[in-house]
């Protein structure tokens, strides 16, 4: 998927039936730290930047 291209993508748990969910990010040494959240259903995908909180990422 174009969005997660050049990233490290898992597909992530999604609370919502019907949902897929990939989360995206740097290549992390033990953890994967998340750039972006990529959520959609039927092929329509929306896109979400992760901000760093105090220059770190969430993993």
């Amino acid at each position: 998927m174009p969005a997660t291209r050049g990233l490290v993508s898992a597909e992530g748990d999604s609370l919502v039936a019907g949902v897929r969910a990939v989360v995206a990010g740097g290549d992390g040494a033990t953890f994967l730290p998340f750039q972006r959240v990529v959520r959609g259903t039927d092929g329509r995908w929306e896109v979400f930047d992760v901000p760093e909180v105090d220059g770190e990422r969430g993993t």
